[in-house]
């Protein structure tokens, strides 16, 4: 099977998962099996670096958020060609009653996007985390479908700059986002 078939039926598998329900909850569900009691926020941010001028991280966070006026959580994340809807508040500011908030930072595996698992990252801010995700320069779904020869060709150096991405949303996180947005609500 060719890597052009693959590649096409890996993003047709990813858009028909995107379209399914993201919240069927089971009622026998333990604890972490059901939304959490905090809402949500959602920002998106651009990672850039001196060091790194041609590596910028798009970057999303989700987070524990106050909701006085009882919203509706619902926002569009959109990247290029992925469009997913989602249950969350755009810029809302982060609940402050018992910051600081443990955070996650999530790397999506090669061929994937930050909004691979939106339900996860959301699930995961109603129950008290921050959770960061950017997506990996030439290593992305979108990548892999518009540039093919590319996004193969540049596979091992994407692998050792995965680390360094990384690194780069934890300093971030200290430095820029949590240290100003969060810790001092």
């Amino acid at each position: 099977m060719s890597f052009r078939i693959l590649k096409s039926i890996f993003f047709t598998v990813f858009l028909i998962s995107a379209a399914l329900p993201l919240y069927a909850e089971r009622p026998d569900a333990p604890p972490y099996g059901v939304r959490g009691d905090y809402p949500v926020g959602t920002r998106d941010y651009m990672i850039e670096d001196d060091a790194y001028p041609e590596r910028a991280l798009p970057m999303t966070i989700w987070y524990p958020a106050a909701n006085p006026d009882d919203l509706e959580e619902s926002v569009t994340y959109q990247e290029q060609l992925v469009v997913v809807e989602g249950h969350a508040l755009r810029d809302a500011p982060p609940a402050a009653d018992t910051a600081p908030f443990p955070l996650i930072v999530f790397s999506h595996g090669s061929g994937g996007t930050r909004f691979q698992s939106i339900y996860l990252m959301e699930h995961l801010a109603s129950h008290g985390f921050v959770v960061m995700a950017v997506d990996h320069p030439g290593n992305t779904i979108i990548d892999a479908a518009l540039y093919p020869d590319e996004f193969a060709a540049r596979y091992p150096e994407n692998v050792a700059l995965r680390p360094i991405d990384i690194l780069r949303v934890i300093d971030f996180a200290d430095a820029e986002w949590l240290a100003c947005r969060l810790l001092q609500s």
